[in-house]
């Protein structure tokens, strides 16, 4: 599991896969880096990292190679917007889940790359979770 060319999790990671839903399970002791590599604040009161909409492109992608496949989403297929008391605020769909081990996904999956063959790209259309 990467996020931004750096290596969260190279085992005892934990995948799955559903339809609308990927996450990638990696034990908190790893999530310090996180806010290092997006430089990006975790908030605890929201449980996720608040993201700048106009850095969306510095943003490193979320990468998850199980056996040679590679899986990628930029950071804008896990993003999304929440309404705050303050105001409207963009966030990552990277979170604690139980209080032990961070999430990293999307539950807004569209889509997903599967690079078949060297140079030969496929796309495989998920319908959005309602």
């Amino acid at each position: 599991v990467l996020l931004g060319g750096v290596t969260l999790c190279d085992e005892n990671c934990e995948v799955s896969f559903e339809f609308g839903l990927v996450n990638a399970h990696f034990p908190e002791v790893y999530s310090n880096i996180i806010p290092l590599i997006w430089n990006a604040d975790f908030h605890q009161s929201l449980n996720t990292f608040v993201l700048e909409p106009t850095k969306m492109a510095v943003y490193g992608s979320l990468n998850i190679t199980i056996g040679g496949l590679a899986f990628i989403w930029p950071t804008s297929e896990h993003a999304y917007y929440h309404d705050t008391p303050t105001g409207r605020v963009l966030l990552s769909s990277i979170r604690f889940h139980e209080g032990k081990y961070f999430a990293l996904g999307s539950d807004f999956l569209h889509r997903f790359i599967l690079r078949l063959k060297h140079g030969s790209h496929r796309r495989l259309h998920i319908a959005k979770n309602p």
